[in-house]
């Protein structure tokens, strides 16, 4: 016979499972034999005495019957001891349950959990009393579980949780203790088989029997699932990580596939380098570090070797120094061109255009505001319109709508009666038609300045497809639409509008300033801006500045340019007439020769579209253009525009592919007449061509003009060929030391059609006009600018170059400083209107003229420029 305790599973409450005819864990069974006993664990001591005695009297009664009297008493009396120890036990327990743990220190309750194997952290208000009952419970298991080794089973509890779970607990065990009726009745006694149990057992009675070997019964205790939070225990689960975004991931993705910024950059500049050879060996460039590296390489001498009187050895160290002398010159110019492309690229890139004069201090001028009414703006709009249904047309120089400009007269002196009533303004009519204002300022010692706008518009046939018809000023879709909107009735009335309003409010002008309207600027202007000119001369008058009209406000329309821009023009190109004529025997169709007049005058007619004129992009006002408008490019565009000195042939060859942008690069020419013959079936004996010539500030019509400068070379070079260069590079020729002139305009046509039996004469023309001022120290444009600013400062302000040409070009006598400017809106498609079908102009954007002429009024009053601020950073 043998009396053992099955280890059992404690994990909030028991359950009883019956395997093998008996009942195992986490109870007690007291075996013999075949039969045996079970107690459930927790039982009162009364229960677990009288259920052990009753064992051990149905014990004692089989062993009886086997004659087993010795062990008999044996088993009765540790069967006596074991109950007496378990009532002691649960005495104490009993008694423990009965401390007044609220009289600890909070150290003496840090011991006592330590005794019990938990260690407490920081004892609060708040977490005492979890402490408390956690010691309580402990102290209250102690006893209770040492028989089947889960003392330690509480430190696996929740510490939030546990209170709830005893109870649920305690419930539990009632419900089982009654549902197995535990006590004296619940003894009960099963058939066993020793050799089938499988589970691991450990005796309890080893000291009696030490003999006996442990058995695995296969059950065992799992501890309770650690909750965060416990105080001294480390947290036994890993929370996941928080979830990201499709969006995060995709990004993250694409970073990792990008070339580092580092890499981009080396391979930009290798790129560069790469199009700038391949710009030195298809360009006879200006000076730049790569030619003058390529230049100061090629004036070595050649270092070779003798080959008689001198060893192999002298030979192959003559050869290893000629090499090693390249290679460090090659190097030394390399580095020292990278140093000037990081120089001119720091320099450029923080150019910042929109600052200078614009942070300075202004001085303070008599400020009337601005303000229009709602009377006065349809007033003004009104007067507008009827400005634009007077058909002041221009024909030719010999043909004009006389009696339209004598109606335009009236119109002026009715809607602005302020002006020609005033005693500060002289009102004077110059060759029959045209305007001379004259505003008296109450210094005069400060030098006046001009407006110009001119009252003659171009042809218009309504059957050339217009919306509206030319002469209706009908407003359609937001828009009046008429001849003279653009050009330049809008300026005409907007300048005589803001003086009318001025006058009205009071105003007395510190500087004083003329007026200019002429009547045939589109027939050249010689008889009415000539003669305004002609009377200014006579009296001595010397212009600060002359604004005309010329560029605009563009929005939309250079691709890439963020923002609107607002280009004045600091000068024009030149412009000519050739004529092209051929002469032959007439003759009968029938019998035509090889060549007749017309192919021979086409011929060259084509020879000079095919080969137009070398590329000067870089070489006049249009380089400052894009200088000040790189900031606001988008990248590579910007780093391109800010560096024209290394990208220029690059940029000219780009833009010359569109008409509008090829008129910056060069000069062009237009055959735009072609005449030639009387009748079908007779062989012409003339033939002519006319072609418009637009000059480019870089060039003159029949004086050559040297743009480079001279270099100091004392090497001889040969002659390049003028019309090999220009026919198939479009670059510039050179000879000796100095580069050679650009050549007239008239011998490039010569020398591009070459063809002696093709006549070219000059029917007319003139130069470019000189560059006008941009700098901060310029008047007349710095105070332009800041007018537009203080209206509209999103705006980027930049000069600019008129491939048209102005009444203004017959004032450089009287100042040089001459803007080509009015701030007329033009958004994509708008350019063509000009001289084209369905001009036209908002009503918002002429309020905004007259506003503009209002405030620029006011802004002349200073006396001098404020000291300009830092504009430029060098890094």
């Amino acid at each position: 016979m043998r009396i053992r305790m099955i280890q059992g599973s404690y994990a909030g409450g028991c359950t009883m499972v019956e395997e093998d005819g008996g009942i195992y864990a986490p109870h007690l069974p007291v075996t013999c034999g075949r039969r045996s006993a079970v107690v459930m664990l927790g039982t009162p001591a009364r229960r677990v005495r009288e259920a052990l005695s009753s064992a051990y009297d149905a014990i004692k009664d089989m062993a009886r019957q086997k004659d087993l009297a010795t062990l008999f008493a044996a088993d009765l009396l540790f069967t006596r001891k074991k109950a007496a120890s378990l009532v002691e036990e649960e005495e104490e327990r009993e008694e423990a349950d009965m401390v007044n743990l609220s009289s600890l220190t909070d150290d003496q309750l840090k011991s006592q959990l330590l005794h019990y194997g938990v260690k407490a952290g920081p004892i609060v208000g708040s977490t005492r009393a979890l402490y408390e009952r956690k010691l309580q419970r402990l102290m209250a298991h102690s006893s209770q579980f040492k028989v089947n080794g889960t003392s330690d089973a509480a430190k696996y509890s929740d510490s939030e949780e546990d209170e709830g779970e005893e109870e649920e607990d305690e419930d539990e065990e009632e419900e089982s203790s009654g549902s197995e009726q535990l006590g004296p009745e619940s003894v009960s006694l099963t058939e066993t088989s020793a050799t089938a149990r499988t589970e691991q057992v450990s005796d309890i009675l080893t000291e009696l029997f030490p003999d006996i070997v442990t058995t695995p019964t296969g059950i065992t205790a799992t501890k309770r699932r650690s909750i965060k939070g416990a105080a001294g225990r480390p947290v036994q689960f890993k929370y996941l990580e928080t979830p990201l975004s499709p969006a995060t991931l995709e990004r993250r993705e694409i970073q990792q596939r990008l070339v580092p910024l580092w890499v981009q950059i080396v391979v930009f500049l290798l790129l560069a380098a790469l199009l700038y050879l391949i710009y030195v060996s298809m360009e006879d460039p200006l000076e730049n570090p790569f030619s003058a590296l390529l230049d100061s390489l090629s004036d070595e001498p050649a270092l070779t070797p003798s080959s008689q009187g001198i060893s192999t050895k002298q030979n192959i160290h003559t050869s290893v120094e000629m090499y090693c002398h390249l290679i460090g010159r090659w190097c030394v110019g390399i580095i020292s061109f990278s140093s000037t492309l990081l120089q001119q690229t720091i320099r450029t890139f923080t150019l910042e255009v929109n600052a200078g004069l614009q942070l300075a201090q202004w001085e303070k001028t008599t400020n009337i505001s601005a303000h229009i009414s709602k009377q006065e703006r349809a007033a003004l709009l009104a007067n507008f319109r009827e400005a634009i249904r007077i058909p002041t047309v221009s024909f030719s120089e010999t043909e004009q709508n006389t009696s339209a400009l004598r109606e335009f007269d009236q119109l002026l002196r009715k809607v602005f009666p302020t002006v020609f009533s005033s005693s500060l303004v002289k009102h004077e009519v110059v060759a029959d038609y045209s305007h001379l204002f004259t505003v008296l300022g109450t210094e005069p010692e400060l030098v006046p300045y001009m407006l110009l706008a001119h009252i003659d518009v171009v042809p218009a046939n309504e059957a050339d497809g217009w919306e509206a018809p030319p002469f209706s000023a009908k407003e359609l879709n937001g828009f009046i639409y008429g001849r003279g909107t653009i050009d330049n009735k809008q300026s005409v009335m907007g300048i005589l509008q803001a003086l009318e309003y001025l006058l009205q409010r009071g105003y007395v002008p510190r500087r004083g300033f003329y007026i200019g309207l002429g009547h045939d600027e589109e027939v050249s202007g010689f008889n009415g801006a000539v003669n305004i000119v002609k009377v200014l001369k006579s009296r001595g008058v010397k212009l600060q500045y002359v604004l005309d009209e010329g560029l605009a406000v563009l929005d939309g329309i250079i691709n890439g340019l963020k923002g609107p821009a607002a280009l004045i023009g600091v000068s024009e190109k030149g412009s000519a007439t050739v004529k092209l004529s051929v002469s032959m025997k007439p003759g009968h169709s029938s019998m035509p020769p090889r060549e007749s007049c017309i192919g021979i005058l086409g011929a060259a007619v084509a020879r000079l579209e095919e080969y137009p004129m070398p590329r000067l992009f870089g070489y006049g006002p249009e380089r400052a253009i894009f200088e000040h408008l790189a900031h606001k490019f988008g990248l590579p565009l910007r780093f391109i525009m800010s560096n024209l000195w290394l990208f220029t042939p690059l940029l000219s060859r780009v833009m010359e592919r569109r008409p509008d942008m090829n008129a910056f690069v060069r000069t062009t020419t237009a055959v735009t007449m072609f005449n030639s013959g009387v009748k079908t079936n007779v062989l012409p004996s003339h033939a002519e061509a006319f072609v418009n010539l637009r000059i480019h500030s870089a060039q003159t019509l029949q004086e050559g003009k040297d743009i480079y400068h001279e270099k100091e070379r004392s090497k001889d070079r040969s002659l390049w060929d003028p019309l090999r260069d220009s026919r198939s590079r479009g670059s510039m020729t050179r000879e000796g030391d100095k580069l050679l002139p650009i050549g007239q305009v008239v011998e490039l046509i010569e020398s591009t059609i070459a063809d002696d039996r093709v006549k070219i004469e000059l029917v007319s023309g003139f130069d470019p006009l000189p560059i006008s001022s941009y700098t901060e120290q310029s008047f007349g444009f710095q105070v332009i600018k800041k007018t537009l600013l203080d209206m509209f400062p999103q705006l980027t302000v930049a000069p600019g170059i008129c491939i048209g040409n102005t009444d203004s070009r017959h004032y450089t006598d009287l100042t040089k400083d001459i803007y080509r400017f009015a701030p007329t809106w033009f958004k994509p498609g708008d350019a063509q209107r000009f001289h084209g079908i369905n001009e036209r102009i908002s009503p918002k954007n002429y309020e905004e003229l007259v506003v503009f002429y209002f405030q620029l009024f006011q802004n002349c009053d200073i006396r001098n420029l404020p000291t300009p601020h830092a504009s430029q950073h060098e890094l």
